[in-house]
């Protein structure tokens, strides 16, 4: 199969189109977003860490360890996506990834695991996914379906058969090279814009920082930081004043940074059949409503400058431990345009039988602050009270920083 691809996620409930493949920031994470939105979906934890060393693969065989991925369709949970990710990058390394509305000569349908040596293996439910992708096969160019050989009778008829035990055997079917293992990919800072919440290109859509520095050496960084220190500029994007650039205020000038006009609000998901539904206004009572699979925290930008935001949600106490795995904690970072949101969504652990808190946190700035993000880039590592502290912290250097701590009782 040759010339520009579409790459295709095989799930339960449909086909998941690879829109685009970002290469982003070396010091951030790994994220899954939903085309179109702020959204990072749920397997965007278990997406960094199918990219990045030690645990990753796409870092060893690309040379650059973060991306972002945007799908137009959900995909919640499961690695049956390991496959088709990781073919799709190859093709992106190749130039011949189609992305966004680009025309492709064909499709590839994948579903399957990818381990460390790059084998190929089964996953649950191929045969229901192949049904769910008819009407992807009734139309558009030809499809080659790649899944392991476990799955050689369950592929979708119609597409093209590819049962194989390695991504070796994929990428060769594709006129691909085997991967080798590649020098780092230079990412250029300049680059980096403002975040455009809608669509991702290159520099956009940074959702999450990696675990660089121990919780306490964090905690105690923030207090050391001077609090005259000088934010960072960066470029400003067209009509936007650069970091600590007081706004004219005659006419038509651009407004003065207000924290004010930007909502936080926090919303409950529950159990819909077998999913996760559709996040709602949250329960004010003391305890919550049982039944909550997902709480989400949300910034609103109802001004009329865009604001830079660090917004974090996580379970609070003991199963916090967890969190690298479980996905109990959520980082979005980035540049909020007036009229737009981003939001963090957190599963609260099915397996506690107790009410439990999840807690959000929303700092607000006009420009970069390099102590923000230094606190926020070890963030996970830090206890409930090493938090609380950093909170203080922020507080006392006059950063705009809000707190909501919401208590739910887990679905089962």
């Amino acid at each position: 199969m040759s010339g520009r691809l579409r790459v295709v996620i095989a799930t339960t409930a449909g086909p998941s189109t690879v829109r685009r493949i970002t290469a982003e920031d070396p010091a951030l994470r790994s994220v899954v977003c939903l085309a179109g939105t702020a959204t990072a979906l749920p397997i965007s934890g278990d997406y960094d860490a199918f990219v990045r060393r030690p645990t990753g693969v796409v870092e060893r065989d690309t040379g650059q360890r973060v991306y972002r991925v945007d799908v137009d369709r959900p995909i919640d949970d499961g690695r049956s996506w390991q496959l088709g990710f990781y073919l799709a990058h190859q093709l992106k390394l190749a130039d011949r990834l189609a992305e966004d509305d680009a025309p492709a000569e064909g499709i590839v349908w994948a579903t399957g695991t990818v381990d460390s040596d790059l084998k190929v293996g089964p996953v649950a439910r191929v045969v229901d996914k192949a049904r769910r992708s008819a009407a992807l096969l009734a139309t558009g160019p030809p499809v080659l379906a790649v899944a392991a050989v476990e799955h050689a009778d369950d592929l979708p008829a119609g597409a093209a058969p590819l049962a194989v035990r390695s991504v070796d055997e994929a990428l060769a079917h594709l006129g691909l090279v085997a991967p080798v293992v590649r020098g780092p990919v230079d990412w250029d800072p300049v680059d980096w814009g403002p975040v455009d919440w809608g669509r991702a290109g290159r520099g956009g859509g940074v959702l999450g920082v990696s675990l660089l520095l121990g919780g306490a050496a964090i905690v105690w960084g923030l207090w050391q930081t001077p609090r005259s220190q000088p934010a960072t500029e960066m470029p400003p994007a067209a009509g936007q004043l650069a970091a600590g650039q007081p706004a004219a205020p005659s006419a038509g000038s651009v407004p003065v940074f207000a924290p004010a006009r930007v909502s936080f609000d926090v919303l409950e998901s529950r159990p819909v059949g077998d999913a996760c539904g559709p996040a709602d206004v949250a329960d004010p009572g003391p305890q919550g409503p049982r039944e909550v699979c997902a709480v989400a925290f949300r910034a609103t930008n109802a001004g009329e400058r865009p604001v830079r935001i660090w917004l974090y949600g996580a379970v609070q106490g003991g199963v916090r431990e967890y969190a690298s795995r479980r996905r109990h904690t959520e980082l979005a970072v980035g540049i909020l345009a007036p009229g737009e949101a981003a939001e963090v969504r957190v599963q609260p652990p099915d397996w506690v039988r107790r009410s439990i808190d999840v807690r959000g946190l929303l700092v607000l700035a006009d420009g970069d602050r390099p102590q923000v993000a230094q606190a926020f880039g070890a963030i996970d590592l830090l206890s409930s009270a090493e938090i609380d502290a950093l909170v203080d912290g922020l507080h006392d250097q006059d950063v705009e920083v809000r707190e909501i701590l919401h208590r739910v009782i887990p679905a089962r």
